[in-house]
């Protein structure tokens, strides 16, 4: 019995020998290794298990078992670690992209179906977010159909609410030239067909998706004096979905922001809001897992006073999330939210000069505050070239093409200029694997601990 537990442990320290030897062999050209690429690394691998693992005997069957999973993870983390790291981010992280505004119309076609190419050459985009005012003005027949054919180029999944420009308004104009409000009948016509043609899952839904809530609101009150309205029936179906879902982070979805998350209100007033105040503020503040709300309808550019501003941050609770509307210009700038299980990474791409904008990239915690850098320190998320930090000088909050209704409260934007725009990923870059050595190293360590 003695002589064959020495002759077990002295086959042991053979195999330790042998496989030593292997590691200072193979290590010897790690520099040429480590630049062959990937194909090097993998004979690398069947080399090692071929030495390894066909020779242990069936008495060391559970310890060549573990040999090759130790093998196999390491190998995995060094041959393959992008591939890895890309199949994690896809399990924990969800990716949406927010364009709204759109007022498409036959002169703003061209220019704005650039934003349509950038999105579809986005592979890492699970869904698009569009936030109403999809019709150019007062939703015709003939500006649904084109903004149909628009959003039909489309290739990803599409949530769409409604806009005020969507419905509240009659087909045909005053002798001046402004709005009339439609009626009940003809706003229940138009909201019909917005739910036929851009939104199947209704005017109000929900999705759960990577541990979080997305709520989708859409303005939708018959008789209401402020131009973005949630209904009283669409308000009670919220209250009672974000009862049963306490435990979620929620982002909610709807054309305009909430009150007092502006700077900067101007001329809409409190028709710049998602109204009504009274019932939707209890709802909220009932609901403490709400903590976020991406809204267009105030056409908020990057470089605006309200973009990015201490108010977003509302009742200390709900972090507001304003989104450019699009302009000719290539289609402007497009926000995105990665849905992480920590929190939300907030960032703004300019579709003009096909770039990241980092200085206003965030991450928002579900409390709807920042996380500075500092708190974050751990973070391995994938994030943005830094390369081209923003100098952009815009000022969105002049547009020469803006045509302003007073009465109502009412901004036409269709933005102005010309230009394309193709990018291929959105600039988006994965950490490298650390290479042979490593691998190496690891793989030494892994062997030591088995055969002790």
């Amino acid at each position: 019995m003695l002589y064959d537990n020495a002759r077990v442990s002295w086959l042991k320290s053979l195999q330790l020998i042998a496989v030593f030897a292997i590691i200072v062999v193979l290590s010897f050209p790690a520099a040429f290794l480590n630049s062959a690429g990937a194909s090097t690394i993998d004979e690398i691998k069947t080399e090692l298990k071929q030495e390894t693992i066909a020779d242990q005997s069936d008495a060391n069957s559970a310890e060549g078992s573990g040999l090759k999973a130790g093998i196999q993870e390491l190998s995995a983390a060094a041959g393959d670690s992008a591939e890895i790291a890309s199949a994690k981010k896809k399990a924990e992280n969800y990716e949406m992209a927010i364009i709204t505004d759109l007022h498409i119309s036959p002169d703003t076609y061209k220019g704005k179906s650039a934003v349509i190419k950038t999105l579809n050459n986005w592979k890492n985009i699970d869904s698009v977010a569009i936030l109403g005012d999809l019709c150019e003005e007062i939703g015709t027949g003939a500006q649904y159909d084109l903004s149909e054919k628009f959003l039909k180029g489309l290739n990803h999944k599409k949530y769409c609410v409604t806009g005020n420009h969507d419905y509240i308004y009659d087909d045909k104009k005053t002798s001046e030239g402004k709005k009339i409000r439609a009626s009940a009948k003809v706003k229940k016509q138009k909201l019909e067909r917005f739910k036929k043609t851009f939104s199947p899952d209704g005017l109000h839904f929900a999705k759960k998706e990577a541990g979080y809530l997305l709520v989708f609101l859409s303005a939708d009150a018959l008789d209401a004096k402020y131009i973005v309205t949630i209904s009283d029936d669409t308000l009670d179906w919220l209250d009672k979905t974000l009862e049963k879902n306490k435990t979620l982070p929620t982002i909610i979805f709807c054309h305009a922001p909430l009150d007092g998350s502006l700077k900067k209100v101007g001329e809409l007033g409190d028709h710049a809001f998602a109204h009504t105040f009274k019932k939707l503020h209890k709802i909220l503040k009932d609901n403490k897992q709400v903590f976020m709300w991406a809204s267009g309808h105030t056409h908020t550019k990057p470089g605006s006073a309200n973009f990015m501003a201490s108010e977003n941050l509302w009742e200390k609770q709900i972090h507001v999330v304003h989104n450019p509307n699009l302009t000719t210009d290539a289609g402007g700038w497009i926000n995105t939210l990665t849905l992480t299980p920590d929190y939300v990474l907030v960032k703004t791409f300019d579709c003009k000069n096909e770039k990241w904008l980092k200085k206003y990239e965030r991450k928002i915690s579900h409390r709807g505050t920042k996380i500075s850098d500092n708190e974050d320190k751990n973070d391995t998320t994938v994030t943005t070239d830094d390369k081209n930090d923003d100098n952009d000088k815009d000022n969105p909050d002049t547009d020469k093409n803006a045509n302003d209704d007073k009465a109502t409260g009412e901004v036409n934007n269709t933005g102005g200029g010309n230009g394309n725009g193709n990018v291929d990923g959105g600039g988006i870059k994965v950490e490298k694997s650390n290479g042979f050595l490593d691998f190496i190293v690891k793989l030494f360590a892994k062997i030591v601990v088995l055969f002790k």
